[in-house]
């Protein structure tokens, strides 16, 4: 059984735009270099994912409220 940890990346209004399982270490820094470069460039994108993250979740979950 696997047991790697899960990274989630939300805006400051706790909205998930990134979500991984599993970055080999060797790889883990460009991972949160290319998300940090991705909330600068286009931070309106970012936060607009965060959105629909959470709109989509409470689509599936019915009275489910975050």
């Amino acid at each position: 059984m696997n047991k790697h940890k899960l990274m989630i990346v939300m805006t400051p209004t706790l909205e998930p735009f990134f979500a991984g399982t599993y970055f080999p270490r060797q790889r883990f820094k460009s991972v949160l270099s290319k998300i940090a470069d991705m909330w600068e460039d286009d931070r309106d994108q970012c936060e607009a994912m965060g959105k629909n993250v959470i709109d989509q979740l409470k689509e599936m979950g019915g009275s489910v409220s975050f």
